[in-house]
């Protein structure tokens, strides 16, 4: 309950406090702190639980705690926030069409990554049942493709994003899109385990770029006073993708060979990438997506 809290909470505060040119930068960030946390928590639990079971429970506790007195002394949102505020003044004056248009951008944006929501909450949920009851392969390369993912995630991501920094949102969500694309069709051609290296190795790229990205682009297109909504909202797609994937791909998994079944995930993906393309081609659905200047060498 706490991590699903002070998720959406901790992208929301990046949103208001980092300036439009490092926000996608400092989202990238935010998940590596996450995906380092998953890696050292679990670690750390074991070490405290073998000391004493209660010792669990009281530094977690202590770790929330730390938390919130951090974000409370560093207060690094206040001038953002209020900068903010005084900047989204004359759209929220212009009464209902602009509020109808900002509803129509989020809604929109939100159906268009519903697919790649879905394709994601894949990896956690079913990926070991398909490589180890479907495909029959031994428990280690389950281990193997997660231990790909995160050490993609944590020794990559931050670089790949701010070679990427200036780039437009869209052509980086279309780019993500395309390397989720092919990683999630690599997954059906597991002819080796190895195949099933490679095609996390996609999927992962696609992750890395996709998702920074797009909470990029649900920060831009949402006023002041909707942002810590949408971002929450943005924030709850990915578990419904948790609960509605496995529902959808078991059953396809049980009448149809795991090409198939992989193929129409990435289908399913493909959907995405004409979403936004079309989106983004409409003004009233997008909104300033300029490249941004690359930082001057020092």
């Amino acid at each position: 309950f706490c991590y699903e809290l002070l998720n959406p909470v901790s992208y929301t505060i990046v949103a208001i406090a980092m300036p439009e040119s490092q926000r996608r930068f400092a989202f990238a960030a935010v998940r590596l702190a996450v995906n380092a946390g998953m890696g050292v928590g679990p670690v750390l639990g074991g070490l405290l639980f073998e000391l004493a079971p209660g010792l669990l429970v009281w530094g977690t506790a202590v770790g929330y705690l730390l938390a919130a007195g951090i974000l409370f002394f560093s207060r690094p949102a206040v001038e953002h926030r209020a900068a903010a505020v005084a900047d989204d003044a004359p759209a929220d004056l212009a009464g209902d069409h602009a509020r109808q248009r900002d509803e129509l951008r989020f809604w929109a944006f939100f159906a268009s990554i519903m697919p790649i929501q879905l394709a994601y909450a894949l990896p956690p949920t079913v990926l070991s049942v398909y490589v180890i009851q479907r495909l029959g392969y031994p428990p280690i390369w389950v281990s193997l493709i997660f231990a790909t993912n995160s050490l993609m995630v944590i020794t990559c991501e931050i670089g790949l994003n701010h070679a990427m920094n200036h780039w437009r949102r869209r052509t980086a969500l279309l780019a993500g899109f395309a390397c989720a694309v092919a990683g999630f069709a690599l997954m059906g051609f597991a002819v080796t385990p190895w195949m099933l290296l490679l095609g996390t190795a996609g999927w992962t790229l696609g992750e890395m770029i996709t998702f920074p990205a797009m909470l990029d682009h649900v920060s831009a297109i949402s006023p002041a006073r909707l942002r810590a909504r949408n971002i929450g909202l943005y924030a709850a797609s990915f578990n419904v993708g948790i609960l509605v994937a496995p529902l959808l791909f078991l059953p396809l998994l049980a009448v149809a060979d795991g090409g198939t079944s992989w193929a129409v995930v990435a289908g399913f993906v493909a959907l995405g990438v004409v979403a936004v393309a079309v989106l983004s081609a409409v003004p009233t659905l997008w909104t300033k997506d300029a490249v941004a200047p690359v930082p001057a060498a020092r």
